[in-house]
């Protein structure tokens, strides 16, 4: 365009492995007489689980609450849960998870709740997310109430009773248009394109990009053009299209171009 200068860089994101669907499981219409299991993969969520195990319990009598420790590995866990109606997952106390049980278990059809800390929330979300289910429902246990339980068995049961209705609603609440048809992923894998009057003007809207998306550690860049990428992938041999893993905690998928291009960037 005459009189503008555009500065087109190659995208270091990596197209996300999981593609993105909504919820399908419909809730419980009532916990009475239905079977519920609590899982937990975590030893410092064991006291909390236990309670809230007693918690629902008591709320229905006629209902049978399990709890059971588990590990990470969902679709080992499916084998216990096909005898029941609905799941309780958690609870997230830190991030970086690898896996996400609560989506296997609901994409199997079980309807359920994943528990984590309120600090803990905007990691959950996203990393629901990044596995392809963002409006899987989640509960967030207030911080200060667990961290002042001080991992003590006797002071996690008024926690349990005080989380239990909230608990309750993300099980029976029937789900919403949005739930069951989120918008898809609005990244843009594509290359990126910055205009300015000049050089100097676009590159600064390129380094403002990067750093609003969270896309460098806030150091400038390199701007990774076709050009440069293309120079860096002459120091190998290998196809610029092979795939050699999923990148964590986005799944994004890591291909030999991909690599260039953050190699670039640094």
């Amino acid at each position: 365009m005459e009189g503008k200068y555009v500065l087109e860089v190659c995208n270091p994101r990596g197209v996300r492995e999981s593609k993105i669907q909504g919820l399908t499981a419909p809730r419980l219409k009532s916990l009475d007489g239905k079977k519920i299991a609590i899982l937990g993969a975590l030893p410092e969520s064991i006291p909390f689980n236990f309670a809230l195990e007693k918690a629902l319990q008591a709320k229905f009598p006629t209902a049978k609450v399990v709890y059971r420790q588990t590990g990470m590995d969902g679709e080992k866990n499916l084998e216990f849960l096909k005898d029941f109606d609905a799941f309780i997952d958690g609870v997230r106390l830190s991030g970086g998870w690898q896996t996400e049980p609560p989506v296997v278990y609901e994409k199997a059809g079980i309807p359920g709740v994943h528990l984590c800390l309120e600090t803990m929330r905007p990691q959950a979300v996203f990393s629901m997310l990044s596995h392809g289910l963002p409006t899987l429902r989640i509960v967030s246990i207030p911080a200060l109430m667990w961290i002042n339980a001080e991992n003590k068995a006797e002071n996690f049961p008024p926690i349990a009773e005080y989380m239990a209705d909230e608990i309750v609603r993300a099980l029976t609440e029937p789900l919403t248009e949005e739930e069951k048809n989120p918008p898809p992923c609005d990244f843009d894998f594509g290359n990126l394109f910055f205009e300015g009057k000049d050089y100097d003007e676009a590159y600064k809207k390129c380094q403002e990009y990067f750093v609003g998306h969270a896309m460098t550690d806030s150091l400038p860049i390199v701007p990774p053009t076709p050009e440069a990428v293309e120079a860096m992938l002459a120091g190998t041999s290998r196809d610029k299209n092979e795939v050699i893993g999923i990148m964590q905690p986005g799944r994004g998928i890591v291909t030999i171009e991909k690599v260039a291009v953050n190699a670039v960037m640094a």
